[in-house]
């Protein structure tokens, strides 16, 4: 799906740049940076007359990448949409996204007797015609129509096409006795994927009962068709020097075909209302039904093609308390359904699996102190998922239902403007995530792990970045990143370790519409795991590298 409605902890939304209809703008960005690294970006947008305005986007980048045999990932971006102010109450908006991106398929290094060897740093364990691509293409038309002031209608519908592509040794085994490294996982899969659907919906800004109100109705539609081509069962295996090899090419043991098809459909209703009680206090409240729709052809199994009806109700409801002049609490209770995985690639052993169901308790403050200069959130939450699916960290192909895993913790952010020069930003979280009730079938045995956190959760998190402008052109910047240590397997016996990363970057503004950027990417050259590929494969992170930019607004 485009959007996440529904789903426990929140859902993303990419939005793209729009016309103007007041002016004409043009953008331009050029860059150059480490390992071989290029980005160009230009954009011109504005009104055209009779209503008309339109907008014009293109980007294109490409990195050579720090390990070796990286002969360079790239991307395209192209966007471009049209609008049309029928009148200053109704707009239509007609856009079109393509990308083409080429990124690095970089499956990690793996450990030598469990330890991260620095002398595998840099090498790429992958064959020499691997592949990852991903090409789509999204046409969007929106409606935008206030027929009076408390009254907006919107309406979008959309066409996505998205075809990737895979083709890699993924797994890699270090030999200590003969230095050598055992690649597996030949993985070659194609996705073919069209989507059509729309959302509609309309507010109501109207008092009941003498208190303000506003409320949401609306109705979301998916039609989505997808093809998976693939080798599985995925076999084959080689042998290689660690140090000096030949990486050969990809092995196609088993042919490489068409695997299944799936057609799903989802069709959801929702409300959503927020009613003033007293100036002061205010309730809000949601409710959305999903009925969706997966019918699944095996193209290989004929035994194994079936259709599944999955349908839920989820609702939340809280209260905001603004407790004083740039003070709000708040509290909700809310439930919500996520896809075991995808809905479009439910495959037979899930056939008769429910969705991953569950619940979240909230509670917060937000303050803005100082005359604004000081911003600060904190919140408190409790999340419990059922009924989700674990891949088994030995070999990620494989999967088992967790009965439940919950989740509890604190997050805050701070935004400070400290004087007209200097501004600092913070955030953080403490998490304790745990599972409460889950058997992992190891050997054939069952094995609770009731109690050990999930693979690839860390405890603490916290960023914090600081700009300061000794003059009025210059703009300095650096802060550090830190992701605690995380276990890497459900048993709890294999972690990785926590890091901490700093950077810095500084901006020159040459003129009111020129600007000059330098960012310094992991100053100290930290050497560190983001995270693991299987429970003795580490995904190292990315050693210090500079970019420079030049970008001009008019």
């Amino acid at each position: 799906m485009i959007y996440g409605e529904g789903a426990i902890g929140g859902a993303i939304n990419v939005v793209s740049k729009r016309p103007d209809p007041s002016r004409m703008q043009y953008d331009a960005e050029v860059g150059v940076g480490s390992f071989d690294s290029a980005r160009i970006g230009l954009g011109v947008g504005g009104p055209i007359g009779n209503g008309l305005s339109f907008r014009v986007d293109g980007s294109h980048q490409r990195s050579g990448g720090w390990l070796d045999r990286n002969d360079s990932s790239r991307s395209l971006a192209l966007s471009a949409s049209l609008r049309w102010d029928l009148d200053p109450r109704l707009s239509i908006i007609l856009s079109h996204d393509h990308g083409n991106n080429q990124p690095f398929p970089y499956f990690g290094m793996p450990l030598v007797n469990g330890v991260a060897d620095r002398r595998l740093r840099r090498i790429n364990y992958n064959v020499s015609d691997y592949e990852m691509r991903f090409i789509d293409d999204w046409t969007r038309l929106a409606v935008e129509w206030r027929p009076t002031d408390d009254v907006q209608v919107r309406s979008s519908g959309w066409r996505l096409h998205s075809n990737r592509n895979w083709r890699n040794a993924e797994r890699f085994v270090f030999v200590p006795a003969s230095e050598q490294v055992i690649r597996s996982s030949y993985i070659a899969i194609n996705h073919d994927q069209e989507q059509w659907g729309n959302r509609t919906d309309i507010s109501l800004s109207r008092p009941i009962f003498g208190l303000e109100n506003r409320l949401l109705l609306g109705v979301e539609a998916n039609s989505i068709s997808f093809r998976h081509t693939n080798n599985a069962p995925f076999a084959g295996s080689s042998t290689v020097n660690a140090l000096a090899f030949d990486p050969g090419r990809f092995l196609f043991v088993s042919p490489f075909g068409p695997g299944f098809a799936t057609d799903t459909t989802q069709i959801a209703v929702f409300a959503e209302d927020r009613l003033k009680l007293t100036p002061a206090l205010s309730i809000v409240a949601g409710l959305r039904h999903d009925d969706n729709n997966v019918s699944r052809d095996d193209l290989r199994n004929a035994a194994q093609s079936f259709d599944s009806q999955l349908n839920a109700t989820t609702w939340r409801l809280g209260l905001v308390w603004d407790a004083a002049p740039g003070i709000s609490l708040y509290g909700q209770y809310g439930t919500g359904t996520d896809p075991l995985g995808a809905l479009i690639t439910t495959n037979f052993a899930q056939r008769d699996f429910g969705l991953t169901t569950g619940r979240q308790v909230e509670a917060g403050v937000k303050a803005s102190l100082l005359s604004g200069k000081l911003e600060l959130t904190a919140a408190l939450f409790d999340i419990v998922k059922k009924r989700l699916l674990s891949p088994d960290p030995a070999n990620p192909q494989v999967v088992q239902q967790v009965g439940q895993r919950s989740a509890r913790g604190i997050e805050s952010t701070l935004n400070w403007q400290v004087n007209s020069r200097l501004s600092i930003e913070a955030n953080g979280s403490w998490l304790e995530a745990r599972f409460d009730d889950f058997a992992e079938v190891v050997g054939g045995v069952p094995v609770s792990r009731v109690g050990n956190t999930p693979p690839q959760v860390p405890r603490i998190t916290a960023n914090v970045w600081a700009r300061w402008q000794p003059v009025e052109r210059l703009l300095l910047q650096g802060g550090l990143r830190h992701i605690g240590a995380r276990w890497v397997d459900n048993a709890n016996r294999l972690e990785l370790p926590a890091y901490t990363v700093a950077d810095a970057g500084l901006r020159w503004t040459l003129s009111p519409n020129i600007a000059l950027d330098a960012r310094l990417s992991n100053v100290f050259d930290a050497y560190y795991a983001v995270t693991s590929y299987g429970v003795n494969q580490w995904i190292l992170g990315e050693p210090r590298r500079i970019d420079l930019r030049v970008s001009a607004a008019f």
